[in-house]
């Protein structure tokens, strides 16, 4: 086929030991020679649609070449200030952090995205936390991993913190959010083979 009549909608990736100069008029993203796994990752997600199933890829595929990906944070709140809150209160922790704005795109991320701590608030439109936590678990029970979640309210009554466990959560924290008690719970979930969160960590 002529390259005229190649789509610009199909990218590739030219492999060479040399820089080679001037546009052909096609997609194409060059990598040099020798080939390093990070490089490859990162032209293979600019030269594919951008979905969460290529990033999960990708992150797998550096994991499994012995480079640490970084911890996956599922955050589950409606309330976009609530959101711009707590990504403040994370900055500083290298992780790979994603909002959901409701309990079913909660459930969708956690299948797409594959976050090692889920984050939920219980009162969401559509579905709410509660709801969310327990399509979780009921995958969880097909799949047999079982990924924390933790509980954010504004209700503190005794009997309310029963029936949110009872949902499936594995902790519970109290509105407002303190970020000791942020940093705590993603220290103390954090898994093994994953980048450090914190530098003194990294340090350490």
């Amino acid at each position: 086929m002529p390259a005229s009549r190649v789509p610009r909608c199909a990218p590739a990736l030219q492999l060479g030991t040399y820089q080679q100069q001037g546009d052909n008029g096609l997609d194409v993203h060059e990598l040099l020679k020798p080939l390093v796994t990070r490089q490859l990752v990162e032209k293979l997600c600019l030269a594919a649609p951008r979905t969460e199933e290529v990033a999960s890829v990708a992150a797998d595929v550096v994991e499994a070449n012995g480079e640490k990906r970084k911890m996956r944070v599922l955050a589950a709140e409606d309330n976009k200030t609530n959101q711009l809150v707590f990504r403040k209160m994370v900055k500083a922790l290298d992780i790979d952090l994603k909002f959901a704005g409701n309990g079913r795109e909660a459930v969708e991320l956690y299948q797409s995205f594959e976050p090692d701590l889920v984050f939920m608030d219980i009162s969401m439109p559509e579905m709410d936390g509660k709801e969310a936590t327990r399509a979780i678990r009921t995958l969880e029970a097909e799949s047999g991993k079982h990924v924390p979640v933790l509980a954010l309210t504004a209700h503190a009554m005794g009997g309310d913190k029963e029936e949110i466990m009872s949902a499936g959560m594995d902790q519970f924290l109290t509105k407002p959010l303190r970020k000791a008690e942020i940093y705590a719970a993603i220290g103390g979930y954090q898994p093994k083979g994953v980048q450090p969160v914190r530098a003194d960590e990294a340090a350490a």
